[in-house]
């Protein structure tokens, strides 16, 4: 593992620190589903949604079988959010490997298969808590001040460009995984305050040098059953991946392991 690295100006130092130790094995199976993006390289298999705003070409993702997967990760830096998708899978599966995450951190992370808004409820009561990106059904939206932030909002949510204004004020702030693919996380974590800020969803990679740049819990997914997840994929499941194929796992920065 590499030592944690600080925060930096340039916001591609941040890809450039998480792409540097995916492996050159190649990939054996890409797969486009209707929600999700699955990459498979040996032993290795990681996800990431499908960036509906910029299709992916299938052809496109097809011609990477064979290739290495650190080629198909260091995608995630494209200005085609669709092919950065396909990059980020790539890179979640060198990252959310679950030998990897027990070696780093405390058994305590791995206590529970549950999304990051259950795991953190008690932390929301009563606090301003911000949510980048659309979750249906947030366990405790009625027992705080709720902010949404979208792309494309919907009444009552605000447009992301609000974040400026709107995650300085917050208590806790949600952000889905996919702000690495288009690129607004490290800007968004330097708008956090004293926030607690969760990068959260299958999307999000799994590593702690995401704690210097100033993200303080990964809660993502670890693929357990590869064939099981590609079977779901491919038959158009969004929600039900969740319990056929993936585990959820909740990672602050307080159970990391320290050397």
């Amino acid at each position: 593992m590499s030592p944690v690295q600080t925060a930096t100006s340039s916001p591609w130092a941040l890809y450039d620190s998480l792409l540097q130790e995916v492996p050159e094995t190649p990939v054996e199976q890409v797969v486009v589903g209707q929600h999700w993006l699955v990459v498979r390289a040996g032993e290795l298999c990681g996800m990431s949604m499908n960036y509906w705003e910029q299709p992916l070409d299938p052809a496109w993702a097809q011609a990477w079988q064979g290739k290495p997967l650190s080629s198909l990760a260091r995608e995630l830096k494209s200005w085609n959010f669709g092919q950065a998708a396909l990059g980020l899978a790539a890179l979640n599966a060198a990252c959310n490997q679950p030998d990897r995450l027990h070696t780093l951190w405390q058994d305590a992370a791995f206590a529970e298969d549950r999304d990051a808004f259950t795991a953190e409820q008690e932390a929301m009561r009563g606090k301003k808590v911000a949510v980048i990106g659309g979750f249906p059904g947030l366990p405790g939206k009625d027992h705080c001040e709720l902010s949404v932030l979208e792309r494309r909002p919907q009444e009552g949510q605000f447009p992301d460009s609000a974040c400026e204004y709107i995650l300085p004020e917050q208590d806790l702030i949600f952000a889905t995984g996919t702000t690495l693919i288009n690129k607004t996380l490290p800007r968004l974590v330097q708008l956090k305050g004293q926030a607690r800020f969760s990068l959260v969803g299958p999307s999000a990679p799994l590593h702690p040098l995401l704690y210097a740049q100033g993200v303080d819990v990964l809660a993502g997914v670890v693929v357990d059953n590869a064939p099981q997840l590609i079977l779901s994929v491919q038959g158009g499941a969004c929600h039900q991946v969740f319990g056929h194929g993936v585990t959820r796992v909740n990672l602050p920065k307080e159970l990391l392991r320290h050397a």
